[in-house]
């Protein structure tokens, strides 16, 4: 899960589209602030970051990069792209999943 303006937001609840929905309202994530955790981003990286695009997940994925997952079907999924990190919201365990590339390689580093 992840908090979002004091409420948690969990994988299941963002659509394919990145809008969050919950309690019957629909909530578009472009553009939201998101608290990205402190074992993922790196110490100069701002701790809460602006959603600047989203992705579909299987052009990005083969598989859920969960390691108890490792579902092969991401299904139409999105990823949540900010300028230092990304967020995976895998429906198939539930399980919001950060990424953020090592500096100055093409590596991810997940968790």
């Amino acid at each position: 899960m992840t908090k979002v303006n004091g409420l948690m937001m969990k994988a299941e609840e963002i659509d394919d589209e990145g809008n969050w929905e919950q309690d019957g309202r629909k909530m578009s994530l472009l553009g939201a602030h998101l608290p990205v955790p402190s074992g993922i981003r790196y110490e100069m990286d701002p701790d809460r970051q602006e959603v600047i695009m989203t992705v579909k997940a299987k052009d990005f994925l083969d598989e859920c990069p969960d390691s108890n997952c490792g579902s092969k079907d991401v299904g139409d999924g999105v990823i949540l792209v900010t300028p230092w990190a990304k967020l995976f919201p895998a429906k198939c365990c539930d399980q919001m999943i950060w990424m953020v590339d090592e500096r100055g390689e093409m590596n991810e580093q997940y968790a």
